[in-house]
């Protein structure tokens, strides 16, 4: 998966607009920081969670780290549910989706991998994915949390160009994420 520049651009437009919200006062944009020199994510130890990823990440960098080797334990007897996927594949390139989780939270942990293993079998293209890593206390380089609203992880957010259709929080209301995830498809034209 390729990171996708598309939420960042979305996030560097949002953050001024919401600093001119709680104020009179009028918001500089900052000049584009070349591309570069931005820092998309850092990687840190620490001894309650050992390896933890922070800010926009690869599917790779989970998968095929054995730091992270939760991933394909918990891949272990998952299927993925096969009107899901074609429900996603009836939808490639009209639906974006944005999934934030914890290298560290055990949540993540279970829900995650099934996620992404959904966008694999649906072929959906890493364009139209964004993950981003959150530390412990769920903030992410550049507060693309708070731009999002997030507050608890592994959280999906689907969208349709700037519009939300949904979101997954953890494992959702009826503790069947993939089965929401296609609630939440349906509502897409």
């Amino acid at each position: 998966m390729s990171i996708n520049f598309k939420d960042i651009a979305l996030v560097t437009a949002i953050i001024p607009l919401l600093a001119g919200c709680s104020s009179s006062k009028k918001v500089a944009i900052p000049a584009p920081i070349p591309v570069e020199n931005i820092k998309l994510f850092e990687t840190y130890n620490t001894e309650r969670d050992g390896k933890t990823l922070k800010g926009i990440i690869t599917s790779e960098q989970i998968i095929n780290d054995t730091a992270f080797n939760w991933y394909a334990a918990n891949l272990k007897w998952f299927k993925a549910d096969s009107v899901t996927v074609q429900e996603m594949r009836n939808k490639i390139g009209k639906n974006h989706y944005t999934i934030f989780a914890g290298t560290w939270c055990e949540d993540s942990h279970n829900i995650l991998p099934k996620y992404l293993t959904l966008l694999k079998a649906a072929n959906i293209p890493e364009s139209d994915i964004t993950l981003i890593a959150v530390d412990r206390n769920k903030t992410t380089i550049g507060g693309l949390e708070k731009a999002f609203g997030v507050t608890n992880v592994p959280t999906l957010i689907l969208r349709q160009s700037s519009n939300e259709i949904g979101r997954i929080i953890e494992y959702g209301a009826s503790s069947m994420p993939e089965k929401e995830l296609l609630e939440l498809l349906k509502k897409t034209p």
